[in-house]
């Protein structure tokens, strides 16, 4: 310690100020002389304000001009040393981002016996573990805990004040509200620490996508939203949702698991489509359900009519609630028939809804309802009590064991012990277990791959015959397709009605058909309707078709008559 440093800090420790503030460990005490500069710091702040130099003789409001202290403070300070005023806990910082510490000074002028200026002393606070605990707490309040994007409350005021100040300029501000699609199924079927990692990914890939930071937020659940101030450009939106959409679909590796999910995108833009913050996020949820109900994975701009339409959605889904204890609902069954011979080998199993007000609502209008609602549960397991009686009830009028396929929705698929269901289910109609098809589709199977295997393998034990529904649609890929027990490939009606005019869903079928074969499955084609199709399925060696070409679903008074008149003997 040289000679200064040891002066001035006997001088000062020997002052009863001095030894109070230390008596009491309130912290540390500091002086300065008459011009400002430091006579005396506590050994415990000298150590971290020094970092490992003197700083006796230097300034002590230099010490802290650091630029996070802010011009307010640093000015508060420097008056309070050029008046010689009294000042009490003004927070400032020193040190770099690594090693920032806070600190609350107090100090007060002295004067000597004549009355003249002799400098400053005052109480020196660290304060940093409190300053982190309440910048932690602004966090939490500010930010989603699990993602730590913004959170729903924060990012509402956001977007309320960025609406505001940009009202009086005529400055646009768009925002977009992204939904996640089959991560539910993830959830339920891999658990939650599997679906907070997942989201974890997808908040790091949204950032990366918009380009910028703290204008994204989770909304809660599996919904996220965007603001994009200074945007109206329906190219540029229509561009970064695409975008978006691309990212968060790639492929997700989380604990071994390799998890596929899609994304759906609305987007609204103000002042055009909403003057307030509420406005906007209505509007912009709206566009996101149209979205969603257009086949997911893509994104829409609000309009107008879209309003009308969620009000419309909404009253159906009231309306759907009450269709089965109203009986408004029935089945009805579409012939699945052997392209070599045309012996009827099936039927599909089909719901219709017969609206009181509304008359018949098409079953691509209200199977999204109720699988967004819940109700699609419920109203699978209905399906397959009544399909599985109406089987009986052929077999005891003596059409034989006509064997009908029922679709299997992802919501009966995970959230129900389905093999259970249906084999009690198949006992209480006295019916053998060859006779029902289960229809899955290959999304529905991938949610989780090696359960959904496990599943199937059940299903199979059980004694059903399984089918892969809309093959081709979906993601799947030949070594996930190998592990599936399987018994036939559906060949979705997309490709088979292009037959004859477009040469890649002709080299897609083609390909399907030796596929299934190579797996000793059989292949059914969905939605033949012309002669020409079905000439070019039998080519192929395709097993069975399905389609108006045959006949049209029919409900079972017409599917008797029908199978009578056409079964050959």
């Amino acid at each position: 310690m040289n000679q200064a440093h040891a002066r001035h800090r006997g001088h000062c420790c020997r002052s009863d100020l001095c030894r109070t503030f230390e008596s009491l460990n309130l912290g540390s005490f500091w002086a300065t002389d008459a011009d400002g500069r430091i006579t005396y710091v506590s050994a415990n702040a000298e150590q971290v304000l020094a970092n490992d130099q003197t700083i006796l003789g230097k300034p002590f409001v230099e010490l802290f001009t650091a630029p996070e202290n802010g011009e307010d403070r640093q000015r508060t300070l420097t008056f309070a040393f050029v008046r010689k005023l009294r000042f009490d806990r003004i927070i400032v910082s020193t040190g770099g981002e690594a090693n920032r510490r806070w600190w609350s000074i107090s100090g007060e002028a002295q004067q000597d016996k004549g009355g003249n200026f002799t400098g400053f002393k005052g109480h020196l606070a660290d304060v940093t573990s409190e300053r982190k605990s309440a910048e932690e707490s602004s966090a939490l309040a500010m930010n989603d805990p699990l993602t730590g994007l913004l959170n729903r409350r924060h990012m509402a005021q956001l977007l309320e004040r960025t609406i505001t100040a940009y009202a009086s300029q005529r400055r646009p501000c768009a925002t977009m509200f992204i939904d996640l699609d089959r991560f539910k199924q993830i959830n339920d079927t891999l658990g939650h620490p599997v679906g907070d990692a997942l989201l974890k990914q997808v908040a790091e890939r949204l950032v990366r996508s918009v380009g910028a930071k703290d204008e994204e937020c989770r909304q809660g659940g599996d919904e996220f939203q965007v603001v994009l101030p200074d945007v109206d450009d329906r190219g540029r939106l229509g561009d970064l949702a695409s975008s978006i959409i691309t990212s968060l679909s790639e492929p997700y590796s989380i604990e071994g698991n390799r998890c596929l999910i899609g994304a759906s995108i609305g987007v609204a833009v103000s002042p055009f489509d909403g003057e307030n913050a509420d406005e906007l996020v209505r509007n912009a949820d709206l566009a996101l359900y149209a979205a969603k109900r257009d086949g997911r994975g893509r994104f829409r701009f609000y309009s107008s009519d879209l309003l009308k339409t969620a009000e419309n959605r909404k009253q159906l889904e009231e309306d759907l609630h009450d269709a089965l204890p109203k009986d408004e609902l029935c089945l009805v069954y579409q012939p699945i028939v052997d392209t070599k011979t045309n012996r009827v080998t099936g039927a599909e199993t089909l719901v219709r809804w017969d609206h009181p007000d509304l008359g018949a609502i098409s079953p691509a209008q209200f199977i999204p309802i109720a699988e967004e609602s819940g109700l699609i549960v419920p109203l699978g397991t209905w399906v397959l009590k009544r399909a599985l009686a109406q089987v009986k009830a052929w077999h005891d009028q003596g059409l034989g064991w006509i064997k009908v396929s029922v679709n299997v929705s992802a919501g009966q698929f995970w959230k129900l012990d389905l093999p259970q269901l249906v084999a009690d289910l198949l006992a209480e109609a006295d019916v053998p277990p060859h006779v029902l098809d289960l229809e899955l589709t290959e999304r529905v199977a991938m949610i989780n791959a090696d359960e959904g295997v496990s599943i199937c393998q059940r299903l199979k034990d059980v004694g059903v015959t399984l089918s892969m529904d809309d093959f081709g649609t979906g993601y799947s890929s030949l070594s996930y397709l190998s592990r599936l027990p399987m018994d036939v490939l559906k060949i979705d009606q997309s490709f088979v009605r292009r037959l004859g005019e477009n040469e890649q869903d002709e080299q897609i079928v083609r390909s399907v058909v030796q596929l299934a074969h190579s797996l000793s499955l059989q292949t059914v084609a969905e939605g033949v309707e012309t002669p020409a199709q079905l000439a070019f399925l039998k080519a192929l060696g395709c097993d069975q078709g399905q389609g108006y070409w045959f006949a049209r679903p029919m409900p079972p008074l017409l599917f008797e008559a029908w199978m009578q008149q056409h079964q050959p003997d």
